[in-house]
C-alpha cells in the first residue's frame, strides 16, 4: 500500500511538471525560433496581405482628414506607398529585424538594432517630388532675361521658379541642381532607417531589469526547461524501479502517469483547433461598438492573421500530445498481456 501511496504521489507531482514542461517547450519552439515564425508568416502570406492593407489603411486615414489640400497629400501619400511597398521588401525588412530581435534574445548582441532600407519609398517619393516640380515648373512663362529665373527653395519641400528659361526643359534644370550637392538635404530622408533599443537602460530594477538583459529570458525558460524535464524522467524513472518486478505494474503505471497529462493537452489542442476552425466571427461582438466601424477592416486583418496562426500551432499541439496520449494508451493495452503477479511482502503493491 506504501508504494502504491507514493506512486500516485509522484504520478500528481509528474501531472503538473510534465504540463509545465510541455509548455515551456512549445514556446521554445515557437515564440523562440525565428526559423518557425519566419515560415508561418510566409506560409500564411502575411507579406502580401501586409502589402494589401497598408495603402487600404492609408487611404482610409487621407479620407478622413477635413482640410481639403491635406487630404489630397495624403491620398497621394497613399498611392506611393501601395506603389513602393511590395510584399517582396517587407519579406526582407521583416526578416533581417527578426534575425536582429533574436540576436538580442539568444545574447548574442547587446541591444537590439531596428533597421529598415527606405530606398523603395525614397525612389517612388523623389519621382512624385519632381513630377510635381515638372508639371508647376513647365506651366511657367518664359523668363524675360537671363536674371529673372531665381530658385526658391527655403527646403526641398517647397522648390518653386519664378519663370522658364527659354530653351530648357526641366531635365536641364535638373541637372544644374543635382551639381549643387549643399541644395539636397539628403538627410531629410536617409537610405535606412535605423534606431538601436536598449531595453537594459529603461527597464526598471529588480526582475523586469534582469529580464530585459541580452539573453535573459532565453536562458530563463532553457534551464527551466531542462530542469524540469530532468525531474520528469527522474520521477518516471522512479516510477519504473519501484514496478520493475511485474511487467504487468511497469507498464500500467507509466501509462496511466502518462495518459491523464497528455490527454488534458490534448482534449485542450482539440477545443482549441475547433474554435478556431469554426466559422465564429470573433469580432462580431465589436461590431456595435463605438469606433468599431472606423477600424473594423484593421480588426479583420488582425483578426484573419491570428486565426491561421493559431490554427497552425494548434494542429501542432495535437499532432504532438497526440503522439503522447497514443504512447501512453499502448502501454495499458500492453499491460494486459502481461499475467498479474500474487503480491507479495517484498513485491511493490
Amino acid at each position: 500500500m506504501g508504494h502504491k501511496c507514493l506512486g500516485i504521489f509522484l504520478a500528481v507531482i509528474f501531472f503538473f511538471i510534465f504540463i509545465i514542461c510541455f509548455l515551456i517547450f512549445n514556446a521554445k519552439i515557437i515564440l523562440f525560433n525565428v526559423k518557425f515564425l519566419k515560415n508561418e508568416f510566409q506560409k500564411n502570406n502575411l507579406y502580401s496581405q501586409t502589402a494589401e492593407f497598408i495603402p487600404i489603411y492609408l487611404k482610409d486615414i487621407a479620407q478622413k482628414e477635413e482640410n481639403s489640400e491635406k487630404r489630397q497629400e495624403s491620398e497621394e501619400f497613399a498611392e506611393i506607398t501601395a506603389s513602393a511597398i511590395k510584399a517582396d521588401w517587407l519579406k526582407t525588412e521583416t526578416e533581417k529585424n527578426l534575425d536582429n530581435f533574436f540576436s538580442w534574445l539568444y545574447g548574442r548582441t547587446k541591444t537590439i538594432n531596428f533597421e529598415v532600407s527606405l530606398v523603395p519609398l525614397k525612389g517612388e517619393f523623389e519621382k512624385k517630388f519632381f513630377s510635381t516640380i515638372k508639371e508647376s515648373y513647365n506651366n511657367l512663362p518664359e523668363c524675360q532675361s537671363q536674371n529673372q529665373f531665381k530658385i526658391n527653395a527655403g527646403d526641398l519641400s517647397q522648390i518653386s521658379f519664378t519663370c522658364r528659361p527659354a530653351g530648357k526643359s526641366f531635365e536641364d534644370i535638373k541637372k544644374e541642381m543635382a551639381k549643387d550637392q549643399d541644395f539636397w538635404a539628403t538627410d531629410e530622408f536617409p537610405d535606412v532607417f535605423k534606431k538601436e533599443i536598449d531595453p537594459h537602460k529603461t527597464a526598471f530594477p529588480g526582475m523586469a531589469g534582469y529580464f530585459s538583459s541580452p539573453g535573459a529570458i532565453y536562458k530563463f525558460f532553457n534551464w527551466t526547461f531542462y530542469i524540469l524535464l530532468f525531474l520528469s524522467v527522474l520521477i518516471l524513472a522512479l516510477i519504473t524501479l519501484m514496478s520493475k518486478q511485474s511487467g504487468r505494474s511497469l507498464f500500467r503505471w507509466l501509462g496511466v502517469t502518462l495518459i491523464v497529462p497528455s490527454f488534458l493537452l490534448f482534449a485542450g489542442s482539440l477545443v482549441w483547433r475547433l474554435i478556431l476552425g469554426s466559422n465564429f466571427n470573433s469580432w462580431d461582438c465589436l461590431k456595435n461598438q463605438p469606433g468599431f466601424q472606423d477600424s473594423q477592416f484593421i480588426f479583420e486583418f488582425w483578426a484573419s492573421t491570428i486565426k491561421t496562426f493559431g490554427i497552425d500551432i494548434a494542429n501542432l499541439k495535437l499532432l504532438e500530445s497526440g503522439i503522447i496520449f497514443s504512447l501512453a494508451l499502448v502501454l495499458i493495452i500492453v499491460s494486459f498481456f502481461f499475467k498479474k503477479v500474487a503480491i507479495t511482502e517484498n513485491q511493490p503493491k
